[in-house]
């Protein structure tokens, strides 16, 4: 029985509301139940439930949603939690048995997961027996009209440079529900795991229920025509090779039909390998999405700006959190607490290897020759003792910081190898500290734990207060766990694509919770401030310098360096300092050495031609080649064969795209002298140099007159973002 009835049926002054709700002997049978109340605080009807319904035994709240849909639909204001359980005991299973188990009919307990529920109410609502309904967000929406608006254009390529949590898979199907037509669609993901994601999101949400989807992996795709067809693929399938070297026959099958989207899942990760490259070269696709939270090397590869990319990084996510902190969709994103320690002190003669130049310190410092042990067993004996130090005067240890107390309860550790992961796995399983964790050896056979790797996981946590896991490639990107509350950054990579997806495992919003805060622990200091630098960097918006890139993102979270047994706030202020300080100009200088400064796939004029062949590059004095079209480059066959076999011609190809590369290479690498050297302050880019730099100096200095290097620039064979980029970390490091 309701709380309050209307014997009018007329409309009352509180908003309809259903709940579900149980007790502990309840839920060991797995009933709930399902009401309804007028209350505003649902939780007050909660607290009559024990005496209402004579089990006097304390109810707690699963859920509570209004009604006000139902009411529209219906025409009526109350007994609407009736109307729903008339509902649930119509549903049958395949042999015409009802679904669910009511106690008896007097009684609101049915024997049905939350689940369920949430999913027999839309099927009562609207017919589809879904699990959500819920709504595009305005971020969402605004990716999906300028790309649609873009494609719509007959333009091709389009990047969505979009954080952990962002809703890709949603944002991506409204894409295409927006195009309402019938169209092919091959979604392809970096690993066969995240194929799943993609589904679940399809499968559960009413707006895509017409949607016909298709796993390549089952060998049953059916195109269904005038219909949206959706194939799910993964590269480490489809590059995949038979015995004979071939491509496998299912992908041969699939890849005769024509595809109006082609998606890139993690485009960062596996779309820009050579064999990736090769293998969307046999995909007939008219547009092509590309999805990445860590887009670095795209972003500064000169094909996109911001005609083409859509952007909503973690700065974004966390201003809505500040501006916006009732909404639903950001309210409960935690709090980024970055810190940085250097303990190789702390470990004295152990840490020797931690110090070592030539090889990476930490990948040497935690290796393992045969996953039994690690080959420096004793100093990580050590240096687990520090992390679990109770003594803040000796080390303000992860695990006990008054900030981190009771909120590092599963955390995740990144190592460098498998044998790494095997080794710490044996250690932490000895270790006074640590062995009260369950760890998770998430790398190769999962240590003979199961292949399901993701859902390895999430049992262990389910079962376990406090977990570790550990893994060196496995769950760093395209994985949601929201029970992970920290990371630890035990290798050494330098990329800030890998860096920054791993350390974004840990920011996905867990509600059940209420997790504030998330942590990622650095070992080595100046790696942090590289791939920071580097991340903000890249993805510094339209007009954006890389200080106010660094500026905002620092804002937005707690980044801490431990020093002299004391953790010190770094302050944006001098944060760029500290980074410029560690760096010296030889590295700077080696940005203009990069392949990446080059576009060598476009068509030249005959003046830029003559510039290049008056250049002299290390490698060879050649004349380039001049009867070759980007089209041949990019797409890399149906080559004019010239007078030669295909593949002496191919060659030829290669070493002219070699050639072009390192001429410019040639060009650019003197510009770091020019400005050295330029009095003029006002030089902060290309265009400056072109519209503001001294003629006869960079002519002398470059080898090459001002306006021919405006011409290379304007057939676009020069990145001009990434030397943009370049000269601003220049400019950066003299004025310090």
């Amino acid at each position: 029985m309701t709380d309050i009835q209307s014997k009018n049926d007329t409309k009352p002054k509180g908003k309809t509301k259903i709940y579900y709700a149980t007790n502990k002997s309840a839920l060991e049978k797995g009933y709930i139940k399902i009401g309804e109340t007028k209350y505003d605080d649902v939780n007050r009807r909660i607290s009559e439930l024990s005496r209402a319904t004579g089990v006097y035994e304390p109810f707690f709240l699963l859920k509570e949603f209004c009604a006000d849909e139902l009411i529209k639909k219906l025409g009526k204001y109350s007994n609407l939690d009736k109307v729903f359980h008339k509902h649930l005991m119509k549903q049958t299973d395949v042999n015409g048995n009802s679904k669910y188990t009511r106690v008896n009919d007097k009684r609101e307990f049915f024997k049905i997961s939350v689940t369920d529920a949430d999913s027999e109410w839309n099927n009562l609502l609207y017919g589809i027996n879904r699990l959500h309904k819920f709504s595009v967000r305005s971020e969402q929406k605004e990716a999906v009209d300028v790309t649609y608006d873009y494609f719509s254009k007959d333009n091709y390529t389009f990047l969505w440079n979009c954080k952990c949590g962002f809703g890709k898979c949603f944002t991506t199907y409204q894409l295409i529900k927006r195009f309402n037509k019938p169209m092919n669609v091959l979604i392809l993901t970096s690993k066969p795991s995240v194929e799943d994601s993609w589904k679940a999101d399809m499968e559960n949400h009413i707006d895509f229920v017409n949607f016909n989807y298709n796993y390549i992996r089952d060998e049953k795709v059916e195109l269904v025509a005038d219909e949206v067809n959706i194939v799910f693929g993964s590269f480490q399938d489809a590059i995949g090779k038979t015995d004979e070297n071939e491509m496998k026959d299912k992908w041969k099958s699939l890849l005769k039909n024509t595809f109006d989207l082609l998606v890139v899942d993690e485009g960062h990760y596996g779309a820009f390998t050579e064999n990736a490259i090769n293998f969307i070269k046999n995909v007939d696709h008219k547009h092509k999405l590309l999805l990445s939270a860590t887009p670095m090397k795209m972003l500064l590869s000169g094909d996109f700006d911001y005609q083409n990319t859509y952007t909503f990084t973690y700065v974004d996510a966390q201003l809505m959190k500040r501006n916006y902190p009732d909404n639903d969709a950001y309210k409960w994103m935690p709090t980024m607490n970055m810190f940085t320690m250097d303990i190789g002190s702390r470990l004295g003669d152990d840490m020797i290897h931690y110090k070592d130049e030539e090889n990476g310190t930490l990948n040497k410092f935690f290796g393992s020759d045969d996953g039994e042990k690690f080959n420096n067993q004793s100093a990580v004996y050590k240096f687990l003792d520090l992390l679990a130090t109770e003594d803040n005067k000796v080390f303000s240890s992860p695990f006990n910081l008054d900030l981190t107390a009771g909120k590092l309860n599963h955390t995740f550790w990144f190592m460098n190898s498998v044998n790494s992961v095997k080794a710490m796995k044996k250690v932490l399983n000895n270790h006074y500290f640590f062995k009260k964790y369950r760890v998770i050896a998430a790398a190769g056979d999962n240590d003979n734990e199961g292949n399901d790797t993701v859902q390895l996981v999430r049992d262990s946590i389910q079962k376990n207060p406090l977990t570790i896991t550990l893994s060196c490639g496995k769950l760093n990107t395209g994985i949601t766990i929201k029970q992970w509350d920290g990371v630890l950054m035990l290798d050494d990579t330098v990329s800030a694509e890998s860096y920054w997806q791993t350390a974004f495992r840990v920011e996905r919003q867990n509600p059940s919770v209420n997790k504030t805060d998330c942590f990622v622990f650095d070992f080595n200091p100046n790696r942090f401030l590289k791939v920071t630098y580097d991340y903000c960097q890249a993805t510094a918006k339209k007009g954006q310098s890389t200080s106010s890139s660094i500026r905002a993102f620092l804002d937005t979270m707690k980044v801490l360096s431990y020093s002299d047994n004391k953790l010190v706030k770094i302050d944006p202020d001098n944060f760029e300092k500290i980074i410029i300080k560690s760096i010296d100009i030889d590295t700077l200088s080696q940005k203009y050495s990069s392949d990446r400064m080059v576009n060598p796939y476009v068509d030249l004029s005959d003046e830029s031609i003559d510039i290049l062949n008056n250049i002299f590059s290390n490698s060879s004095k050649k004349t380039l080649v001049t009867k070759i079209t980007s089209a041949n480059y990019k797409n890399g066959k149906n080559f004019a064969n010239n007078g030669n076999n295909s593949k002496m011609y191919q060659r030829t190809v290669k070493n002219e795209i070699r050639e072009r590369i390192n001429k410019v290479i040639e060009i650019t690498k003197h510009i770091p002298t020019f400005l050295y050297l330029s009095d003029d302050n006002k030089i902060e880019s290309v265009e400056d140099i072109i519209n503001h730099g001294d003629a006869d100096s960079f002519n002398e200095v470059v080898g090459i007159e001002i306006h021919q290097f405006d011409l290379l620039v304007t057939e676009k064979l020069i990145n001009v973002s990434f030397l943009n980029k370049a000269i601003e970390s220049f400019k950066c490091f003299s004025k310090v």
